[in-house]
């Protein structure tokens, strides 16, 4: 975690998480080992600013606004390793696949009645290696949220 001192008049603070890891099946029935490598990074960096004044529509009101931006890429790798009746294994490829995400968002608060959020979602997927039956694909997502509280 980071944690930085007043920037351009707000708060700034970052995560930064990685991961990895190998888990291993045994199967003495079909003599194959089954093993899975998985390695995960990902940054997550927000900012807020509250309490600055912006004249709108003749008014004064305190707002509040914040950015966040999530990168983050897994990467998962299985392969059987195959025996059968000789003591040297071969290796087949399992369907492994990178995921890349990237996730940026903006949320502005009006007043405490009034506040709208802006985001974007961008996801890839990849196969890795010799995978065959891994498709790529890309989604794209994004979106307007308009919020305001009538009493």
């Amino acid at each position: 975690n980071f944690n930085f001192k007043e920037v351009f008049g707000g708060n700034l603070t970052s995560t930064f998480r990685i991961n990895s890891g190998v888990s291993y099946n045994l199967n003495p029935t079909g003599a194959n080992i089954q093993t899975l490598s998985t390695n995960e990074w990902s940054l997550n960096a927000n900012f807020s600013k509250s309490g600055f004044n912006l004249p709108l529509f003749g008014l004064s009101l305190s707002n509040d606004i914040s950015f966040a931006l999530t990168l983050s890429k897994l990467t998962n790798e299985p392969s059987n390793y195959e025996y059968g009746t000789t003591a040297n294994g071969s290796q087949v490829a399992g369907n492994g696949s990178t995921v890349t995400t990237i996730n940026p968002s903006i949320q502005y608060s009006l007043s405490s009645k009034v506040s709208m959020q802006l985001f974007y979602r961008y996801i890839n997927t990849n196969p890795t290696g010799a995978t065959v039956t891994t498709v790529p694909r890309t989604s794209k997502e994004g979106g307007l949220n308009i919020r305001i509280i009538i009493q």
